[in-house]
């Protein structure tokens, strides 16, 4: 896996001109009062980086040779995820030193709890993502499997807003005042583990997709 790690971190050079603007979009965001959305974008950036490494291993029928070296398929998804995981907490450090630099800049406009909040959820967020992309890219490669991808996620956007919109207003307000009770722990609790049992999930699916491709 190690020998894998490497490899993905090589390829990644190649997009050392991408970094510096996806910092400084970060810090444009902190420096306009959206802190909360700088962790969103940090970690939806960091999986898309590490999802785009497979389309290098792709590419002029990679696979062919990468699978003839000495590790199983299955070690292969384990670095991906390895990878994302990673990127991700990489993506979440920059975002709180952006944040961290805008408190310092501007004091007593930023709200700790807040953004310790929001760094939380978009984590959590971006961890169940590459548990459902992965898969995907797997299963129907790059190209399909980013079409593959905005469909899921326009198709449960607009099932959400579908719910949202057919929900009676006494059972909307249950619900709120519900999540309110629960508190902020819980609800971390909660995220997590179905960000862990989706992530789980798509390493079981991405596993029994790359055991049945030939290359």
């Amino acid at each position: 896996m190690k020998g894998l790690l490497v490899k993905d971190l090589c390829l990644l050079k190649n997009q050392k001109k991408l970094i510096p603007i996806v910092v400084i979009l970060a810090a444009w965001f902190t420096a306009f009062h959206m802190d909360s959305f700088a962790f969103t974008y940090m970690g939806l950036m960091a999986t898309i980086i590490a999802i785009g490494t497979s389309s290098y291993d792709e590419y002029d029928r990679g696979f062919t040779y990468l699978f003839t070296l000495p590790f199983s398929r299955k070690t292969y998804v384990r670095e991906k995820f390895l990878l994302g995981f990673l990127l991700l907490a990489a993506g979440m450090a920059l975002a709180f030193l952006c944040v961290g630099a805008a408190a310092l800049l501007r004091p007593g406009t930023i709200d700790g709890g807040e953004v310790l909040a929001a760094a939380v959820s978009s984590a959590l967020i971006c961890a169940a993502v590459l548990g459902v992309t992965l898969p995907l890219n797997i299963r129907y490669g790059s190209e399909r499997g980013r079409i593959a991808m905005f469909i899921i996620f326009a198709a449960a956007v607009l099932l959400i807003l579908a719910v949202t919109k057919l929900l009676p207003p006494s059972l909307s307000s249950g619900v709120t005042a519900f999540l309110d009770r629960l508190g902020g722990l819980a609800a971390a609790l909660i995220g997590a583990a179905l960000a862990a049992a989706v992530c789980i999930v798509g390493y079981i699916v991405s596993v029994r997709q790359i055991m049945k491709k030939e290359f």
